[in-house]
């Protein structure tokens, strides 16, 4: 299987696109949002289209050109690297690791995912392009948190002057254990865990799925970083297909 048509797979698994009237509305950003895409604008000469919300918080996710240049005027890292999308074919994943080489010569690595098929606000990831792209902007956000480095956080340091935190490196162990804890929450989001008051929580087609894309596994605590990255991004796209069918 091609890596285009893998996924493709991935993306119909996931839900046929919807028609035009049911394809993702552009959100409206709070004064706040836009106060801080303009300064982010002005300050890193990038693409406003770059930086995206998924809520009414006031945190952006930033995409990979954006990040990477913003980064490069506010980062203190020897080095930062990510790699070129790998397409898992079977599950229609494409997959990136990104890698920061720290003053003291620490280095963190990260995974990220998605696939077509997948969503950012306002719109489909509908291309190869863009899913490569949003792969390697998870991947490299994934390592930055991992690493201590807060982008709005040393954005507003270096307006008042202040020098850069030198990085305070999560444990494998956090980030272990708070991935889980997303996939448990985008598991229910997605509909695939129901709960009833007084019984126990169904998670029968949460095994299902599971067991589908890692055959391997009897659960998600035997997943690896990667594959919880991948996991992750298929949660997401299930989640959006049903809404979408909604």
């Amino acid at each position: 299987m091609s890596a285009n048509s893998a996924l493709e797979a991935n993306a119909n698994a996931a839900g046929s696109p919807p028609p035009d009237s049911q394809q993702p509305q552009p959100r409206t950003l709070t004064l706040q949002q836009e106060s801080l895409v303009r300064e982010f604008v002005a300050d890193y000469d990038i693409d406003p289209e770059q930086i995206i919300f998924f809520d009414e918080t006031e945190a952006p996710f930033f995409l990979f050109e954006a990040l990477a240049q913003i980064i490069n005027a506010l980062g203190n890292f020897r080095e930062v690297a990510v790699t070129h999308p790998e397409i898992d074919e079977k599950n229609g994943n494409a997959t990136c690791e990104a890698a920061l080489t720290l003053e003291d010569g620490r280095v963190v690595k990260s995974f990220g995912s998605s696939f077509v098929g997948d969503t950012l606000p306002g719109k489909e990831v509908s291309d190869f392009q863009t899913a490569f792209d949003l792969a390697r902007a998870r991947a490299l956000r994934s390592a930055l948190r991992l690493a201590g480095f807060d982008v709005v956080k040393r954005h507003e340091q270096r307006k008042r002057g202040e020098k850069a935190e030198s990085p305070t490196v999560s444990p494998e162990e956090e980030q272990r254990n708070r991935e889980l804890a997303e996939i448990h929450i985008r598991a229910e989001e997605a509909g695939l865990i129901t709960r009833a008051p007084g019984v126990l929580d169904d998670k029968s087609a949460y095994y299902r799925q599971l067991g589908v894309f890692f055959p391997l596994v009897a659960s998600a605590a035997d997943l690896n970083t990667k594959e919880r990255s991948q996991f992750i991004a298929l949660l997401r796209g299930i989640k959006s297909a049903r809404e979408r069918a909604s």
